[in-house]
């Protein structure tokens, strides 16, 4: 099962759970309680939650999965040597020899800096792909 990794979002967004509780339990009679079991893993959110919180932060739904859709390319007969990632409208590229990764949404750029010097996997540099761009909301 896919899940939503609320700590990792709030870390990311900088959102505290104080706004999150109310705007995604708008009907409860205690949305932090409620929320508290989402965060802990005792319950998760429902579609119509998710919607709401893929709303607040502006980005596609699919982000907000721990395994979000990125597709890599690694394009031959370029001048240097990168890594290309794409997931919906954001673009990511990890050159390989400054170790530099920009990311861009429709073609404007809005990072471009080292994300990890050296030696981390895949699925963590992934991670910090989608953090960076759910910060950048």
């Amino acid at each position: 099962m896919q899940t939503i990794d609320l700590k990792r979002i709030m870390t990311a967004s900088g959102l505290k759970a104080s706004f999150l509780a109310p705007s995604l339990f708008p009907d409860h009679k205690y949305p932090a309680k409620a929320f508290s079991y989402i965060v802990t893993g005792k319950a998760n959110l429902d579609s119509v939650q998710i919607a709401k919180l893929s709303e607040i932060l502006n980005v596609p739904i699919g982000l907000l999965f721990d395994d979000a859709d990125w597709r890599m390319d690694v394009p031959a007969g370029l001048a240097k040597r990168v890594v290309q990632f794409r997931a919906y409208d954001y673009f990511a590229e990890l050159d390989l020899d400054t170790m530099t990764t920009t990311v861009s949404r429709n073609g404007n750029a809005f990072f471009d800096k080292i994300v990890h010097p050296s030696g981390v996997m895949l699925t963590d540099y992934l991670s910090s792909l989608t953090d960076l761009i759910i910060k950048y909301k």
